[in-house]
């Protein structure tokens, strides 16, 4: 919450949207979606000498308003994005992936040295707030990548296809839990073979056509009053050994 130093009428709330009250919070307003302003709002400074002009930082980067929020500028050309998680493949040069908050699962390589009027070369896989995005080592046109609450996806590159292979459960078995980011890894000795992380380690021998669980729930197995926007006991992390198949920590 701000109030305006200027008017304690003025007040602001911050979260998904940027509401605003006139009248000291008996009443509020949303000042942001009409002007296509980016959601998730985390910080507004409110300039002491003229309560007008604000500046607002959220999910989509920087805005300045000089209206109290009538209209909003996108201070659009600065270099920054939330990566999740990063990865490289066995590309010459190689290549290097990795998921952004809001702004999807990106590719790209890794000479590439940004100059005026030259395109860019960096390739937008999706859409969501991506975390893991990994290159099959033996085949440069296949990636996978996770989005939020266990979205995942096999993303062609060459037609620009997706492919849903979220695990899927049978009728009458308990739901999966999937972190906000669900650890994903190929297998180091047979790139067909993907892990991926539940509450339970699934195991996919067809690059994540099918599924089979090959774990126990490995968590404290919260309650629902242990649940809230992210989920809790759920899996963060796999690894397997590069010298023994199969050996999963």
């Amino acid at each position: 919450i701000r109030v305006s130093p200027r008017d304690e009428n003025n007040v602001y709330i911050l979260g998904l949207r940027l509401m605003a009250s006139t009248d000291g919070g008996k009443t509020f307003r949303d000042i942001v979606t009409k002007n296509h302003v980016h959601p998730d709002h985390h910080e507004l400074w409110i300039n002491p000498e003229n309560p007008a002009h604000l500046i607002n930082g959220n999910d989509g980067g920087v805005y300045f308003s000089y209206d109290r929020g009538e209209s909003w500028q996108h201070i659009n050309n600065i270099p920054i994005a939330e990566f999740y998680a990063i990865s490289v493949d066995m590309a010459n040069p190689y290549r290097i992936s990795g998921g952004t908050q809001d702004y999807g699962p990106l590719i790209g390589p890794s000479d590439y040295i940004p100059e005026q009027w030259v395109e860019d070369p960096w390739q937008s896989l999706g859409v969501g707030d991506a975390s893991f995005v990994l290159v099959d080592p033996q085949d440069a046109d296949t990636v996978y990548y996770v989005i939020q609450f266990g979205g995942l996806f096999r993303h062609t590159l060459s037609t620009g296809k997706n492919t849903d292979i979220k695990p899927k459960i049978k009728i009458g078995e308990k739901p999966l839990r999937f972190n906000w980011v669900s650890p994903l890894i190929i297998s180091h000795h047979n790139p067909l073979t993907l892990y991926y992380g539940a509450q339970k380690v699934l195991k996919s021998l067809n690059r994540g056509d099918t599924w089979r669980c090959i774990s126990p729930d490995l968590t404290t197995n919260p309650g629902p009053e242990r649940q809230g926007d992210v989920v809790y006991g759920t899996l963060t992390t796999i690894s397997e050994s590069p010298i023994q198949p199969g050996l999963i920590y």
